[in-house]
């Protein structure tokens, strides 16, 4: 699921996190929007001066009400490794064996070539192009059309500070069902 010690996105995070550090040292103040950021500028940046920023999220998502008919799942974040693509693609795999009726939505950029690769990894046995719908980046009328089909948003995250995914959802009335990592179990207060 993450970049292979020796690939390029390795060493870009690597450097990246070099510089990120320094300039966390260094700076005296900060927009902070969970308790995971806020520790991590804290390790590092003992004088550091917070400011809790709360989320930014779009009036659609408030206006919404969900139906709570749907019975499919919403994926968000395309095929970005670090939203766990993979890994969603698996246990969908593995529910949809249980409920072959059940589609999973997949809302973001997805590079078809590496999702076929994707799935020739893995013996994909009831993944099939009716249950698995690719919808690209949508605005948020578009995400609210497929939140209307589906019964929860799945975020297995491998990391994350606070998703807007999970919080539009939650707003919006939408079940989550989310990872606990970075600053992800602060986003139950929204």
């Amino acid at each position: 699921e993450l970049p292979h010690i020796f690939s390029k996105h390795y060493l870009y995070w690597t450097l990246s996190s070099l510089y990120e550090r320094n300039e966390v040292r260094h700076s005296p103040h900060f927009f902070c929007r969970t308790d995971w950021d806020q520790h991590f500028v804290r390790s590092i940046n003992h004088n550091a001066r917070i400011t809790l920023c709360w989320e930014m999220l779009r009036p659609e998502f408030f206006a919404y009400r969900h139906p709570f008919t749907g019975r499919d799942i919403v994926f968000m974040g395309g095929d970005n490794p670090i939203k766990a693509f993979s890994l969603g693609v698996r246990v969908f795999n593995r529910l949809a064996g249980r409920h072959p009726d059940m589609k999973l939505h997949i809302v973001g950029k997805v590079d078809k070539t590496n999702y076929k690769r994707l799935l020739q990894t893995f013996n994909p046995l009831h993944l099939h192009d009716g249950n698995v719908v690719l919808h690209g980046s949508l605005d948020a009328a578009g995400i609210c059309a497929v939140y209307a089909q589906c019964y929860c948003l799945y975020h297995p995250s491998l990391i994350d500070n606070s998703p807007n995914s999970v919080c539009e959802a939650q707003v919006a009335g939408l079940p989550v069902v989310a990872t606990r990592v970075g600053g992800v179990p602060d986003r139950k207060s929204v």
